[in-house]
């Protein structure tokens, strides 16, 4: 059942008088474009790809034949896969006309 407007106030006076202050985030809104965004994303998966490089090959032998070394082969066998330096290159259209 559905509450009137005079008990929904009264519920939130009561709340207020109680201290129970309802907090309400706001997340900030990505400004970035398309294309700003396309290559930071780009650029961060390059990274990450270098940091499983670097950590697979800082493995110990007592570890070469573990389920993490095969995890970071397959890792990397699929990130090398991908052109991520075409990503950060490519040219998405601005839109609106404003592509020229």
């Amino acid at each position: 059942m559905a509450l009137s407007n005079a008990e929904r106030q009264r519920r939130w006076r009561q709340r207020r008088r109680q201290g129970e202050a309802k907090i309400a985030y706001r997340t900030p809104k990505d400004r970035r474009s398309r294309a700003r965004r396309l290559r930071d994303a780009a650029g961060e998966i390059i990274r990450i790809r270098e940091e499983c490089r670097a950590w697979r090959e800082a493995l110990p032998e007592s570890l070469e034949s573990s389920s993490t070394a095969e995890m970071l082969d397959e890792a990397l066998e699929t990130l090398d896969g991908i052109d991520l330096e075409a990503l950060e290159d490519l040219d998405l259209p601005r839109g609106y006309g404003r592509d020229g």
